[in-house]
């Protein structure tokens, strides 16, 4: 009976066995869906006020190009001092030219809000908005 009871407490042992665990021979499960990367898929919001007040005067997106660096990439709007929408449209980084361009339909606004013009720099634009929410103009929201 002693012997019977040395086997069931042995079996019972809380420590760590070194025993390889059967499952941990299979490969891990990898997950089918791709989560978007801040900066990449996601794009990163900024944000420059005028100085010394709460008022914005840039908001733009910024994205990482092949190297890393971030550029001027996406949804941009300027605002006037008062606060008002002075332009609007997208960027899109050039790397041949080192530099983002203005692409697609640019609006300009006076400063009491009133369209100015609208200029169409040709190319994609990217329409995404700062906060992930604005729709390219003339789309379903």
């Amino acid at each position: 009976m002693a012997a019977l009871t040395a086997i069931m407490l042995a079996g019972c042992d809380p420590s760590p066995s070194t025993a390889p665990h059967p499952a941990s021979n299979q490969p891990p499960i990898e997950s089918t869906t791709a989560e978007p990367r801040r900066g990449y898929e996601i794009p990163i919001p900024m944000m420059e006020y005028w100085e010394g007040t709460q008022v914005p005067k840039y908001t733009y997106e910024m994205r990482f190009d092949a190297d890393g660096k971030l550029h001027r990439n996406g949804w941009a709007q300027a605002f006037y001092s008062s606060g008002n929408l002075e332009r609007e449209g997208s960027y899109q980084f050039n790397p041949t030219e080192a530099q983002s361009d203005r692409v697609g339909l640019w609006t300009y606004y006076d400063p009491d809000g009133s369209v100015n013009r609208t200029e169409d720099r040709a190319g994609e634009p990217i329409w995404t908005a700062a906060d992930q929410l604005v729709s390219a103009p003339g789309t379903a929201p």
